[in-house]
């Protein structure tokens, strides 16, 4: 083992809390997995994608980070604002197979069935998918690579005008190392790539055998960056030579990587030479291996967002098992090599979702919602209120794997958190969320440019949709007043010199403190062009008709506002 005893200090024993993710603990130092899917179109590190050369033309900027003159970041996508609708899609789950654990689980799926997802997603007007992609998937040996999954989803993405992300699942995972993520060189070869000390490692039927990298270990440093380099190069290349329509927009760095420090520190007793190490020195490690993966990413020439996902934090305070010592997600965002940073607060309160994505709205961050269950009954007033504050909303999960469902049995633990069920049905919530997500995305390249003071979202206070409520909010300067006995969520936003109004049911809107034209327009943005379908003559009392998108021009303030939407929502 490589000497780390210079770099560590004793530290004091906490208690920390529970795990977010319980693990299952084994004795087992193997796995064997599926490895579906197998292709031919396998590379050795010399030969990748040299049909267009990746010197051709300068840093190609698919998606970036702005900030408008009033402080509001937003995120720019092939030159415009862009609002992501996001689900995730556990590509993991519906590839890999634990066949030592479960000798007959449901089968891998093919390509083909894949795909189905793809158009699923585009039906539910999702605009983003989050694609989770193992390291082992494209380098199965050393030096070798084989990109036959990346080209799939590119594909599938670019056929159904979807982008995507790539949920890069490497060295940490919530926190652990595991064998359905990493290459067997990596698992195998201790000596180069050497782990902390536990007393026992563990299992999960979801991702194999578990056990804890030194993540900024060099040598296991200098290996991820390469594979990242080779990606990045791929998917360059890729784009030239399938139309440039860019389906990659973004990388999440690992995943929900402060696990390793908030929980698994403590669960595990990590240790190096013996002695138990300090919570300084491991978030010193999650940070190393963070920034050395994401600027792989953004050095590269298809030049993306990289991004950041957080565990149950609710803001950026500092973590609450360290009290005092100053650990916190601005840490991450603070890193050369990570653009953004997100939580996954897994919470059904519409407020608390509000409220995180309020807190994350920092000084060059781009706010957002990276995991939150699909599974909620108020999945609809949680997708609109992360808008409204600002940011945007990716549900855990669009559909769940099958796997997963099997792997988890009879657990009480509710593995089925998708958004519509494993076989494209839908729940209970789902025809509802869809609305609100149609909503929202017929507010076009508009959205992302609104003040969160301009946005005003009714019947998202509670977790439970009222069924009759009478709601009034104000905007900078209009004063709407919202009635419902339909339940249903909606939305009114003040832009320029226009109202719109939406809701997902029938309802009735009134403008209280402005005179405007009696002639609504009904439409949608296309980018940011108001594309009007039809048009309808109003009363003062507008009757909004449920899925329609009302734009209803302002001619004068009658009374200034008193308060604003964010002293209400």
């Amino acid at each position: 083992m490589k000497d780390y005893s210079l770099l560590l200090t004793i530290a004091s024993l906490m208690t920390l809390s529970s795990c977010v993710t319980p693990t299952t603990p084994s004795t087992s130092t193997g796995g064997s997995m599926s490895n579906s899917q197998e292709s031919s179109s396998i590379t050795n590190s010399e030969s990748v994608s040299e049909s267009v050369s990746i010197n051709e033309n300068a840093d190609y900027i698919v998606s970036e980070i702005k900030t408008l003159d009033n402080g509001k970041t937003y995120l720019e996508v092939d030159g415009n604002p862009f609002s992501i609708r996001g689900g995730q899609l556990r590509i993991d789950g519906l590839l890999n197979r634990d066949y030592d654990w479960y000798p007959n689980p449901p089968a891998p799926l093919t390509y083909e069935e894949i795909e189905e997802y793809f158009k699923q997603a585009k039906d539910f007007n999702l605009n983003t998918l989050e694609l989770s992609l193992d390291w082992r998937r494209i380098e199965p040996q050393k030096d070798v690579y084989d990109f036959t999954l990346v080209d799939q989803l590119l594909s599938m993405s670019n056929k159904y005008d979807l982008k995507c992300e790539f949920l890069w699942f490497s060295t940490n995972m919530c926190g652990d190392s595991h064998v359905f993520q990493l290459p067997d060189y990596i698992i195998n070869d201790q000596q180069t790539f050497p782990r902390f000390e536990v007393e026992k490692n563990g299992h999960s039927g979801l991702y194999g055998d578990m056990f804890w990298l030194i993540l900024n270990d060099e040598d296991l440093m200098t290996r991820e960056r390469l594979v990242l380099e080779k990606l990045m190069d791929h998917v360059y290349n890729w784009n030239l030579e399938n139309g440039k329509k860019n389906p990659l927009i973004g990388m999440q760095i690992h995943n929900e990587s402060d696990g390793l420090l908030r929980w698994r520190l403590d669960q595990r007793n990590l240790k190096l030479n013996g002695v138990k190490i300090t919570p300084e020195y491991l978030w010193d490690v999650t940070l190393d291996a963070l920034d050395n993966a994401g600027k792989a990413v953004k050095e590269a020439k298809y030049k993306i967002y990289t991004r950041c996902n957080m565990t149950v934090t609710f803001g950026v305070d500092e973590f609450p098992q360290f009290a005092g010592k100053g650990f916190s997600p601005l840490d991450v965002l603070r890193l050369d090599g990570i653009d953004m940073i997100g939580d996954d607060p897994y919470s059904s309160d519409p407020k608390k979702i509000n409220s995180t994505v309020k807190e994350y709205a920092v000084e060059g961050n781009y706010p957002h919602i990276s995991e939150n269950m699909g599974n909620y009954a108020s999945s609809p007033a949680l997708f609109l209120t992360a808008y409204q504050a600002g940011g945007s909303y990716m549900f855990y999960d669009f559909a769940t794997p099958q796997y997963f469902i099997f792997v988890n049995g009879s657990g009480s633990y509710q593995m089925d958190q998708g958004i519509i069920n494993p076989d494209f049905t839908y729940k209970a919530h789902s025809a509802e969320t869809k609305r609100i997500v149609d909503g929202i995305a017929k507010m076009g390249n508009v959205l992302p440019l609104i003040d969160s003071e301009d946005f005003a979202a009714f019947n998202v206070l509670t977790e439970e949709n009222k069924k009759e409520l009478t709601q009034t909010i104000c905007t900078s300067s209009i004063q709407v007043k919202y009635e419902t006995t339909n339940g249903g969520v909606a939305f009114a936003i003040e832009h320029e010199e226009y109202m719109y109004l939406y809701s997902t049911q029938d309802c009735n809107m009134t403008i209280e403190n402005a005179s405007f034209t009696f002639k609504a327009e009904i439409g949608h943005f296309e980018n940011d062009e108001f594309i009007v379908e039809s048009s309808e003559l109003i009363n003062p009392t507008i009757s909004v008709g449920k899925e329609k998108l009302y734009r209803i021009k302002i001619r004068s303030i009658t009374n200034e506002v008193s308060s604003t939407t964010n002293q209400n929502v």
